[in-house]
């Protein structure tokens, strides 16, 4: 299973497409103040090194994205609140 994820900064959208299941973090924004800790914390780790804040992950073209949809990935929204 792939999931494609719009990652909304506020400022920017970023699109993703990881191997695996990702519906869980569908909705949440990191910094939120009403989301799950836990979730927040886990999609957090999954972008960002914990140390450096560095991205982990590199962002795709608007037409792989769309692609992998087109090819069944799921797709969720996920976001960061600066």
């Amino acid at each position: 299973m792939k999931t494609a994820i719009i990652f909304n900064e506020m400022e920017e959208i970023k699109y993703y497409v990881l191997d695996g299941d990702f519906t869980k973090f569908h909705g949440i924004y990191i910094n939120s103040m009403d989301a799950d800790e836990e979730l927040v914390d886990k999609l957090a780790s999954t972008f960002y090194d914990d140390k450096t804040g560095e991205e982990l992950k590199e962002p795709i073209a608007l037409s792989e994205f769309v692609a992998a949809i087109r090819d069944g990935a799921e797709v969720i929204e996920i976001g960061f609140i600066p």
